[in-house]
């Protein structure tokens, strides 16, 4: 069996009788250790979000959750809300759920839900906490409930295509919300 150097995963073989068997175990051991998964099993199209979704990238996010918590003096968001009030939170594209995590545990009084297109988070989070939901910020926002004070978004570089219209979704759900005070904040 002979490695095709043009590309890394393409093997090529003169005996494919007794090769095919090898060559496939050999692409599976190749692949598991250099691989970088896509998406929950691997099935999220990388033009949906182009890092990959492994260990190594989840760790990056709670770093960068790190970098943005020690840049805000030990603050998870660098608004001015009254954080004694019950407030309903939004993270969309919540990723990890370490900082919707880390909201319920500081202030439980709050309502806190996360939205994202892959379900990575963990499966345990505070009681005080809603459970992630699936939802494609690109997609229809006809399913996301208008009772919003607040809407976190954060770090969506590469998940992203149309800003504009993601822009004008989180515009219009402010606008109809039934509370008039609505506040986004959007780190880029």
């Amino acid at each position: 069996m002979a490695y095709n150097t043009s590309h890394p995963l393409v093997l090529t073989s003169c005996r494919s009788d007794l090769a095919d068997d090898r060559a496939s175990r050999k692409l599976q051991d190749f692949y598991s250790y250099y691989s970088r998964w896509y998406g929950k099993n691997g099935n999220l199209p990388r033009e949906k979000y182009i890092f990959p979704i492994d260990k190594e990238e989840l760790a990056r996010l709670d770093i960068l959750h790190k970098f943005f918590f020690v840049v805000r003096k030990n603050n998870l968001f660098s608004a001015s809300l009254d954080v004694e009030q019950p407030l309903r939170v939004l993270d969309l594209g919540t990723g990890t759920g370490i900082w919707a995590i880390e909201l319920s545990e500081k202030y439980p009084h709050m309502h806190v839900q996360g939205l994202d297109f892959n379900m990575i988070q963990p499966k345990m989070i505070p009681r005080t906490m809603t459970p992630p939901k699936p939802f494609d910020l690109e997609g229809s926002w006809e399913t996301v409930d208008l009772d919003w004070d607040f809407m976190h978004v954060r770090t969506l570089f590469g998940s992203i295509q149309n800003w504009p219209d993601l822009y004008k979704n989180m515009i219009v759900l402010v606008a109809s919300a039934i509370c008039p005070c609505s506040l986004t904040l959007l780190t880029p």
